[in-house]
């Protein structure tokens, strides 16, 4: 069977989302990704498994704050930024399972 779908993934992460260095991040935040996949799921007749795979273009977006000790010239000065991080991204999901039941 193959099918097209809308995805919608949160991950609570402190892991950056820009190349760009712009201080160590703060605090966990959440991170959105939202897209439209196109997949295909195959079921074994006699041996209960289950395979299914799906690829798309997507959208992710997250709001990120740092911290920065910098060095001004004469003083350290702490600088803390909000930055909305967004972009598109590519999507992906392999799937395997095996049905418990015996139907």
């Amino acid at each position: 069977m193959s099918y097209l779908a809308f995805v919608y993934e949160n991950i609570y992460s402190k892991v950056p989302q820009s190349k760009v260095y712009y201080g160590d991040i703060l605090k966990r935040r959440s991170i959105h990704r939202s897209g439209i996949v196109f997949g295909i799921q195959r079921n074994s007749k006699g041996k209960n498994f289950s395979f299914d795979f799906n690829i798309g273009l997507g959208y992710k977006f997250s709001k990120s704050e740092y911290v920065c000790n910098c060095f001004d010239g004469v003083n350290y000065v702490t600088n803390i930024t909000n930055k909305n991080e967004s972009g598109l991204t590519f999507i992906s999901r392999l799937g395997l399972g095996i049905r418990l039941n015996n139907k």
